[in-house]
């Protein structure tokens, strides 16, 4: 692994999720990071965002909390814009 930076251009990035080196263009920003791209591939990425609220949506315990977290956001929401 310690050659596959070696061998990166300046405008490459390696994905540890899917261990291929990308495009600096397939990874989404993040002015926070040194390289002001996001550690992760934007495929990758997707990929966890999905997982996570497939498992979410799964547990109907965690699911309640969000829609009543949901519920209440919106209805702040609506209040604040009719202020």
């Amino acid at each position: 692994m310690g050659d596959l930076y070696l061998d990166l251009e300046y405008d490459e990035k390696y994905c540890p999720d899917c261990d291929t080196v990308k495009s600096l263009y397939q990874f989404s920003k993040n002015i926070s990071n040194s390289g002001g791209v996001r550690g992760i591939c934007r495929e990758c990425d997707t990929n966890r965002s999905r997982k996570y609220r497939t498992e979410r949506d799964a547990d109907p315990i965690k699911r309640a909390r969000y829609l009543a977290y949901m519920k209440e956001y919106h209805a702040a929401k609506k209040q604040e814009v009719a202020v």
